[in-house]
């Protein structure tokens, strides 16, 4: 199984949250951060999956955006095996491969996403320019 506890992100790839530093962009900082660290981003609906023995291959009807060993985060999925982080192991632009062994199967409405860190915001959740996360 792939190691899934170290990841990474850059302002460069697909629906990355951005800072432009414009006048009344208050907040901007702490949407970056919510991204990485809670709720993940650029999320895409997978048109099929295609499992075998140890991989499951996710197709897109449009290009991902996602990077080789990168970690998405798969969710809707009937099985609970495939809800969860796997590491990309292979990709072509509408396509990426995870290692899933012990998936059944890949049925269901699956939305994968750039992993967030799993952190959680303990307070200002709902404030636009204040949190403390842990």
């Amino acid at each position: 199984m792939a190691d899934n506890r170290f990841t990474w992100m850059h302002s460069g790839q697909l629906a990355a949250p951005q800072m432009n530093g414009a006048s009344g962009s208050n907040g901007q900082m702490l949407q970056v951060l919510d991204a990485c660290l809670i709720s993940g981003f650029n999320p895409q609906t997978v048109v099929s999956a295609t499992k075998t023995a140890t991989t499951v291959t996710l197709t897109y009807g449009v290009s991902h955006g996602y990077e080789l060993n990168q970690i998405v985060l798969l969710s809707g999925a009937n099985d609970t095996v495939l809800n969860a982080k796997h590491r990309i192991i292979s990709k072509t632009s509408n396509t990426i491969t995870i290692d899933a062994v012990g998936v059944a199967v890949t049925t269901g409405t699956i939305v994968t996403k750039v992993a967030p860190l799993g952190w959680e915001s303990i307070f200002g959740s709902t404030n636009p320019l204040k949190r403390a996360y842990r």
